[in-house]
């Protein structure tokens, strides 16, 4: 089971299986944003996720470590004594990798990051230059990606995204320059 919240505020939790050949099913997606997101509440809804599948199907809960989701493991093992309590991992790395924010120029490294990102987001013409050199370079990616703290890898997407359109960049840059030297001759 995983949260999140959607870019329209929406509270929305997906259920996943994986089957012992490694294979995933999205078995449900709920959007719970007029629920409270208590542990015991989480473990209701995975008991019943459980109850509609099979019990013999399950030997392991996957969450992340946020305390609902702690108890809400902790209750479905209580249930099933013979589901595997686990916290996921990747997001435990991530956690970690967070913390790598404290040292100055990593800190700063992601600073410039946001600030790139936000400035295209927030500018409808310096977006639509960008789309269009992008298209026009044949550089394979719809834009900048804005980096999330709690997701994984979201800061390595988003640092490749600059780097795939920095030849956007420099074009502007170039372009700029010339713009400046012909309106001084002119």
């Amino acid at each position: 089971m995983d949260g999140w919240t959607s870019k329209r505020h929406e509270s929305l939790y997906n259920y996943i299986v994986t089957t012992p050949k490694r294979k995933e099913y999205l078995i449900l997606l709920c959007n719970y944003s007029k629920e409270s997101h208590t542990g015991e509440f989480l473990a209701s809804e995975i008991s019943d996720v459980i109850e509609k599948i099979g019990l013999d199907k399950f030997a392991a809960i996957v969450t992340d470590n946020a305390a609902n989701c702690r108890v809400a493991r902790e209750k479905t093992e209580d249930k099933y004594n013979h589901s595997l309590n686990i916290r996921y991992i990747a997001h435990a790395i991530n956690l970690i990798a967070t913390d790598l924010k404290k040292i100055d120029d990593i800190k700063d490294f992601i600073l410039d990051c946001e600030k790139i990102t936000r400035f295209f987001n927030n500018s409808h013409q310096s977006s639509a230059i960008l789309a269009q050199g992008l298209k026009t370079m044949k550089i394979g990616i719809e834009g900048l990606q804005t980096w999330c703290q709690t997701r994984w890898s979201s800061l390595y997407i988003t640092t490749d995204s600059i780097l795939c359109a920095r030849p956007v960049f420099d074009w502007v840059s170039i372009f700029k320059y010339f713009i400046k030297i012909i309106n001084i001759i002119l």
